[in-house]
């Protein structure tokens, strides 16, 4: 196209022709009555064409390439657009029935899956060259796919409230969090920091403390300081030894 932009209205004249077919004599016919004001050979132009098609085509878009004459480029292009257009009309028809039936939503769980496939079947009628419906229709149309449960409340804001579709699907998706959270079947961040394992079924820690208090000296209640290497308790000082007379070596009154 870029390098021969004369070809345009030539291509656009050929696909406006649908089921009839373009012959080279009605080719020339229509190139001599200066409708495309070009000096262009508009012969030799449908030959590149065939040239073009016929290396670059594959699948069922190469079987409708070899239903024009060997040669007849222009007519090659319409036959193969006509294939592209049928492929077109079936696709649009099928996103015609998903948008007039979209998809049901199962359970509060999917309904943030559920607005976007809703989302994308509007998106992609409207790039077919559908008109999906707006403002309020689309509103209902996207209440019929929601739980029962969460359907009914919902109704008056569709048709009360004035928002864009946009905002109202942000209000479903934090209602149906909300009855989800408080129904205990989502988590929250705060839920996601996990607790710090404790080793063992605690028996160590127990028997750190029970050392920690045989030092000082807090086994069985009363402060009662210990002898550790000639050192007592701290702020006190050790009881002097008594000696034992008997095992001094005499009995003394």
């Amino acid at each position: 196209m870029a390098k021969c932009p004369d070809i345009l209205p030539i291509l656009n004249f050929a696909e406006d022709l649908e089921d009839t077919e373009l012959t080279p004599e009605a080719l020339q016919r229509e190139s001599n009555s200066c409708r495309w004001m070009t000096e262009i050979n508009t012969r030799r132009l449908s030959e590149v064409v065939w040239g073009f098609l016929n290396t670059c085509l594959t699948d069922k878009a190469r079987t409708c390439f070899e239903g024009a004459d060997i040669l007849n480029g222009f007519d090659a292009w319409r036959r193969v657009i006509q294939h592209v257009h049928q492929g077109a009309n079936v696709r649009l028809g099928t996103l015609r029935k998903a948008v007039k039936n979209p998809p049901k939503i199962g359970s509060l769980q999917d309904i943030d899956s559920g607005i976007t496939r809703f989302e994308s079947i509007m998106r992609d009628y409207r790039m077919a060259g559908g008109s999906p419906p707006e403002g309020i229709e689309l509103k209902n149309d996207f209440l019929e796919t929601l739980p029962s449960e969460i359907r009914e409340g919902l109704m008056w804001r569709a048709t009360e409230v004035n928002e864009t579709f946009a905002q109202f699907t942000a209000h479903v998706r934090s209602t149906a969090n909300a009855i989800l959270f408080h129904r205990g079947k989502t988590t929250s961040s705060m839920n996601n920091i996990d607790e710090l394992p404790i080793d063992g079924d605690g028996d160590g820690y127990d028997e750190e403390i029970l050392a920690v208090q045989r030092r000082w000296g807090r086994v069985g209640g009363g402060w009662r300081p210990t002898r550790q290497g000639g050192s007592a308790g701290p702020g006190r000082q050790a009881a002097p030894e008594r000696r034992d007379s008997r095992a001094a070596g005499g009995d003394h009154p």
